[in-house]
């Protein structure tokens, strides 16, 4: 006869490490899109007044523009 109230065990070992794997990699790409942001809008910031001085008004607008895209608040 076959046993029906058979329970499957959960391997406890092995999902706290799933979790922890998918913790730590969903922080690290947040960190990496925080940092990409940031140095993106670093160098826009730096070419938009560069470019205002040359008198290049479509590269400047669209350095400011992609510098208030990144960091509206700022």
């Amino acid at each position: 006869m076959i046993n029906k109230n058979k329970c499957a065990k959960v391997n406890v070992k092995v999902l706290v490490i799933l979790i922890l794997v998918t913790a730590a990699i969903g922080t690290s790409l947040f960190t990496a899109r925080h940092v990409r942001r940031r140095l993106l809008s670093k160098m826009d910031l730096e070419a938009g007044p560069a470019a205002f001085e040359k008198q290049d008004w479509p590269t400047a607008s669209s350095k400011y523009r992609a510098y208030l895209s990144f960091l509206p608040n700022e």
